[in-house]
């Protein structure tokens, strides 16, 4: 008998108890000033027409004891949450995005391998509000670099947003908390996720 995916809608606030690792397989987190700054203004233009959901596509992962999820695809999106949940509490807003940062005493998100990575986000959680850094401080790690990049144009970008009316800057990151989307897919217990990971990412080959 051929096991099946589990399939739920998930948003950051229903995800408390999860921890998410992302495996040697996967590549480095990639997104550029445009797509961040589109997926920015997307929600902010969500947030102030009061949408009751907003999707951000799927994520694929394995279940590990205790609550922790490996991430075979989608560690894009999960990367992005964080960092917003970063940037949000590097400005000082007192939203409740910022709990995605961490689950108890851990990050939400881990490392496989790029230990120095996991330092830097580590490095993050003791800087006070407001203490920011360019991303030209870590411009000798190729992997340090896009992540310390992207939380500089997230950082910016949510600066230049306005609002109107009862909202801001912080009810914004609870709109991203409460309201922003992903349909979570769960492979079934002793698949070999480095195949499915191939066969995912094989030119043509679609995952049913």
């Amino acid at each position: 008998m051929i096991q099946q995916f589990s399939t739920r809608v998930v948003n950051p606030a229903s995800l408390s108890k999860w921890r998410f690792i992302i495996p040697s397989y996967q590549r480095p987190f990639v997104w550029q000033e445009e797509q961040i700054n589109r997926l920015l203004l997307d929600f902010h233009q969500a947030y102030l027409r009061e949408d009751d959901q907003y999707f951000i596509g799927t994520v694929l992962t394995s279940e590990h004891p205790e609550h922790m999820y490996e991430l075979i695809d989608g560690q894009q999106r999960i990367t992005m949450l964080w960092l917003l949940a970063m940037a949000f509490r590097l400005l000082g807003e007192d939203t409740k995005i910022t709990s995605f940062l961490k689950r108890e005493d851990e990050l939400r998100i881990d490392f496989a391998i790029r230990k120095q990575l996991k330092s830097y986000l580590l490095s993050l959680m003791d800087r006070k509000k407001n203490d920011r850094h360019q991303y030209s401080d870590h411009e000798e790690d190729p992997y340090l670099v896009n992540v310390a990049k992207a939380l500089t144009t997230i950082t910016k970008k949510l600066e230049t947003l306005s609002f109107k009316d009862q909202k801001n800057l912080a009810g914004l990151g609870d709109y991203i908390f409460q309201s922003v989307y992903l349909v979570l897919n769960t492979a079934p217990p002793l698949t070999n996720l480095n195949k499915l990971f191939a066969t995912m990412n094989s030119a043509g080959v679609q995952l049913e």
